[in-house]
């Protein structure tokens, strides 16, 4: 029996790695127990055990089969010993293989700030396939299942080869890591470090406590849940309250009102929201004081983080004495006399009073927040800033454009001329400037009436001086003449001489005719000077149609034809006046625009750019342009003629302009003259409304 065994177990030294070859082959006939009996090699076609399936699928399909291997305990002469010992070391191996990764596991698991945790995840693999390959070797004791132990072993390759190679890059990384040494003077210097910081931040703590408890604004700090966390001296002052009786109290009771247990950052967010922003992002709101009184202030609001906690700041500054000096200045501002109006940098209109809105026509709402440009006419808005920029950059107390007419402009549109001051005013917002504005039309029609007389009196200065030159010449000429005849007469009287006394006596009577004519002249001029209240509606085309009528035996004399404009046209205007101006001027036109028979006078009118224009246009000799402005004066005659006093055209002018009309020529030599008035269009008189 020895003998059979000695040989066996040669056989399988002699044949083991034909034996391992043999193992993933077709299954084989159990040799009997106790023998581990050799495969062949290989088969060929004399070997009719050779399986027709290739030997890759009998080794997957057959993972689990042990079929064609025994156990080990019958594969050799194995004693109880000697196989317990195999097996239960293997089994110790593989139970101190498993703790290993467990308790590396539970490491890594716990902290997680080990540095390449991937290795330690990797030797845990690799040290638990170990394990499994030696719990395997135990149980093919009893279980011969050597392909899927063939496949633990693959599987631990991989995993050691894998751990192998994640570990050849890691090693470098793991050398550069800082020592213990290192590590603790690191740590030292940190906690120095640290010291220094904690006691810097001390050190800032305390100066932020004495600059939070001297500051002479409120401070409020508000935790999440809008109770109050922090409150200083200057809060206390402000609001009647001691700090320790009001910390950990709602932040509504002091900037309500609103639900006591709401959170602070519905309380931020409603005290921006009904706040009065400032221009400087400050809100203005209202505080209750212990004592229940209302007090205004003013404050800045923001928020921060604590601890991954939100909490919100107040500072607030107390504003009543600020707000007493804003209501005593806008009492003054209101009750001052002439418009004010503030404005800033930008021209942003602040602040206005009554006196503003009655002059410009606009509310106050329409103003606030608006440019001052809108005050401004049109014409005058492009250069108006360059004006407001130059006087904050040179901010004085001065009248505005000094040397300039200035106008404002009205809600409707309308101009009035005004005068204006500047006053620059610091306040806390910035530079502002204060304009008073005085409504000016009262004094530039005083000071046009004033220039008016002065031009009038100027005028009447002249005519008096002319008036002299005519007392003094053409009175005297026929004085003179008077007294000369008269003489002469005497002295044929006396001598009885008879037959010179007729041509004497009317040389007397021509000399008188001319003195009556030259004063009633005069007379004609002195009234003219008058505006006469007794104005009635008058027909021009009647009114002309009558001059003709009156004067035809002229008209036939001088062979002219009188055409009238057939429009109709009716004027308030006094009857005589008016009458004496066309009598002037189609008289005029008679006696030198009609020259020889056949002559041609017209007469018409139009109406435009607010007046009616009025003509009478002769086809005469015409008249030099140099003579336009002198034929108009007092007693200037172009022509030789004896007729004539030279005051028709000084009358017409003088009418005319008295009811705020012009008078002027359009003539040239050889071309004829056209004569033009001009009257206000007020003056005409609807066709519905013509009267006789």
């Amino acid at each position: 029996m020895r003998a059979f065994a000695v040989k066996g177990q040669a056989e399988s030294a002699t044949h083991s790695a034909r034996t391992a070859l043999a193992a993933y082959a077709a299954p084989a006939t159990n040799p009997g127990a106790g023998v581990c009996v050799p495969l062949p090699l290989a088969r060929s076609a004399h070997n009719p055990v050779m399986p027709e399936e290739p030997v890759m699928m009998t080794g997957i399909t057959g993972l689990f089969d042990t079929s064609d291997f025994p156990p080990r305990w019958t594969c050799g002469t194995w004693t109880p010993l000697h196989g317990w010992v195999h097996i239960v070391a293997d089994a110790a191996i593989w139970g101190a293989y498993t703790m290993i990764p467990a308790v590396l596991a539970y490491f890594i698991l716990k902290r997680r700030d080990v540095p390449f945790p991937r290795i330690f995840w990797l030797f845990c693999l690799f040290i638990l396939s170990c394990g499994t390959n030696h719990l395997m070797e135990s149980a093919i004791f009893w279980w011969p299942a050597y392909r899927f132990a063939a496949l633990l072993k693959v599987l631990t390759a991989i995993a050691s080869w894998g751990t192998v190679l994640a570990l050849i890059p890691t090693v470098p990384k793991a050398l550069s890591l800082p020592g213990l040494a290192k590590i603790n003077s690191d740590l030292t210097r940190e906690i120095k470090e640290r010291r220094r910081i904690e006691a810097a931040q001390r050190a800032g703590e305390s100066q932020l406590r004495a600059i939070f408890d001297h500051a002479s604004d409120a401070i409020i700090t508000v935790g999440e849940r809008g109770d109050i966390t922090a409150f200083n001296r200057a809060a206390e002052r402000l609001f009647g309250y001691e700090a320790s009786a009001i910390l950990g109290k709602s932040i509504w009771g002091l900037l309500g009102p609103g639900d006591g247990n709401a959170p602070a950052e519905a309380w931020w967010k409603q005290l921006q929201g009904a706040g009065a922003p400032a221009q400087d992002g400050r809100l203005t709101a209202t505080g209750w004081r212990r004592d229940g009184h209302a007090v205004p202030v003013e404050l800045s609001v923001g928020d921060f983080e604590i601890l991954s906690a939100k909490h919100y700041v107040a500072i607030l500054r107390d504003v009543r004495e600020r707000k007493r000096a804003e209501d005593r200045f806008r009492i003054a501002v209101e009750a001052a006399p002439s418009a004010t109006v503030m404005t800033d940098a930008k021209g942003r209109i602040l602040l206005i009073n009554a006196q503003t809105e009655a002059m410009f026509g606009y509310r106050r709402d329409e103003l606030l927040g608006n440019l001052v440009e809108t005050l401004v006419p049109r014409r005058f808005r492009d250069a108006h800033p360059q004006f407001r920029g130059a006087f904050f950059a040179d901010p004085h107390a001065r009248p505005m454009g000094a040397g300039r007419d200035l106008y404002g402009l009205r809600k409707d549109g309308h101009e009035i001329p005004v005068e204006i001051g500047l006053n620059p005013i610091n306040t806390d917002e910035g530079l502002v400037v204060l304009a008073s504005i005085v409504d000016i039309t009262e004094r530039k029609r005083a000071e046009a009436s004033l220039q008016s007389a002065h031009d009038e009196l100027l005028r009447r200065n002249e005519e008096m001086e002319q008036f002299t030159y005519t007392v003094s010449h053409d009175l005297k000429s026929p004085l003179v003449n008077l007294e000369g005849f008269a003489a002469f007469l005497a002295r044929d009287v006396e001598s009885g001489r008879t037959d010179r006394i007729v041509e004497f006596t009317g040389h007397i009577t021509h000399a008188v005719g001319k003195m009556r004519e030259t004063i009633d002249a005069l007379l004609e001029i002195s009234r003219a000077g008058r505006v006469s209240s007794d104005a009635k509606p008058v027909h021009l085309r009647r009114l002309v149609d009558d001059w003709v009528a009156a004067h035809t035996g002229m008209i036939a004399r001088a062979g002219a034809n009188v055409h009238v404009a057939p429009e109709s046209l009716v004027i308030q205007f006094d009857p005589q006046r008016l009458h004496e101006v066309f009598d002037n001027l189609l008289t005029n036109a008679l006696k030198y625009g009609c020259p020889s028979p056949g002559g041609r006078i017209e007469v018409g009118w139009e109406r435009g750019d607010g007046e009616i224009r009025v003509f009478v246009r002769d086809h005469g000799p015409g008249i030099a342009p140099r003579y336009h402005k002198r034929i108009f004066e007092l007693f200037q005659r172009l022509h030789r003629q004896p007729e004539g006093t030279g005051v028709g055209l000084s009358l017409v002018k003088r009418v005319v302009e008295h009811h705020r009309g012009r008078v002027w020529v359009e003539s040239d030599e050889g071309r004829g003259a056209c004569f033009w008035f001009s009257l206000p269009a007020e003056l005409e008189i609807p066709a519905k409304s013509e009267v006789g």
